[in-house]
C-alpha cells in the first residue's frame, strides 16, 4: 500500500463548488491509488471569501487577490505544497509562487504537458470570460507549443454566465452540454482545433461526451496532486 509522503495544502473557495469538486475528486482518487477503503488523505484547506476575490476581478487588481493568497498561505503552515482550486485565478500563481516557501503545483503545467503528452497543438479553450480573455492561461500553453482557440464574445458571455449563475450555485444548468457542443462544432468548422480544454473546475460537472477529446483540467490536477502527495 502506497504511503502519503506530502501533505496537501489547498486554497478554496474560489467558488465553494470548486471545492467540493476537488475535495472530492481527490479523496476517490487517493482511495483507488491506496487501495484501501478508509484511507484518507492529509490535507489543510483555507477557504477565502470569494465576493472579495470577485470584486478585485473586476477591478482588474490582481494585486489585492495575490495578497488574499498569501494571507491563505499562512493557514496552511503545515502543508507541503499547495494548489489553488481555481483556474482563473492562476493569474497571480507565478507571483504567487514565488513569495511562498512551498512548493506550488499549477495546473496550467499539468494541463500543458497533458497536451505534449497526447499530441494536440491547437485547442479550444472553454473557461470564464477571465481565462479565455487573459493571456497567462494561453501564454502558459503557448509555451508547450500549444495554439489556443476561444469562442467569440458572445459565447464567452454565454459560458461566463453558465458558471457564475449555475454552476457556482451547484446547479446543472439542463442545456449546457447543448452550449458547449455547439461552440465545439463550430470550432471544429472554422478553427479546426484538435481537442478542447475545460479550464474551468465547475466544468467537471458537465458531460464530456463530446465529438473532440476533452482535457478535463480538474481532473488531470487532481491526479498530479495525489501523485505528489504520494510519491514526493
Amino acid at each position: 500500500m502506497e504511503k502519503q509522503k506530502k501533505v496537501i495544502g489547498i486554497i478554496g473557495g474560489l467558488s465553494p463548488m470548486s471545492t467540493v469538486v476537488y475535495y472530492s475528486q481527490i479523496i476517490e482518487c487517493y482511495k483507488r491509488r491506496v487501495e484501501t477503503a478508509l484511507q484518507y488523505p492529509r490535507l489543510v484547506l483555507s477557504s477565502v471569501n470569494m465576493a472579495e476575490i470577485d470584486s478585485n476581478k473586476k477591478k482588474h487588481d490582481p494585486a489585492k487577490i495575490l495578497k488574499v493568497f498569501e494571507n491563505a498561505a499562512h493557514d496552511l503552515s503545515s502543508a507541503d505544497f499547495i494548489v489553488v482550486a481555481s483556474n482563473s485565478l492562476h493569474i497571480v500563481a507565478d507571483k504567487f509562487a514565488k513569495r511562498i516557501d512551498k512548493e506550488f503545483l499549477d495546473i496550467r503545467d499539468v494541463v500543458g504537458n497533458e497536451l505534449v503528452k497526447k499530441g494536440f497543438s491547437k485547442v479550444l479553450l472553454l473557461g470564464t470570460t477571465y481565462t479565455m480573455q487573459k493571456e497567462f492561461y494561453s501564454g502558459r500553453l503557448l509555451k508547450y507549443g500549444v495554439e489556443t482557440v476561444v469562442p467569440d464574445a458572445r459565447n464567452q458571455e454565454l459560458l461566463n454566465n453558465l458558471v457564475y449563475d449555475e454552476l457556482c450555485q451547484g446547479n446543472v444548468y439542463s442545456k449546457a452540454d447543448d452550449l458547449i457542443t455547439r461552440i465545439i462544432n463550430e470550432s471544429i468548422e472554422k478553427e479546426q482545433v484538435q481537442a478542447v480544454v475545460y479550464a474551468c473546475t465547475e466544468f467537471s460537472l458537465l458531460s464530456r461526451r463530446m465529438l473532440l477529446p476533452v482535457i478535463d483540467s480538474t481532473e488531470l490536477h487532481v491526479q498530479a496532486i495525489v501523485d505528489k502527495a504520494l510519491n514526493g
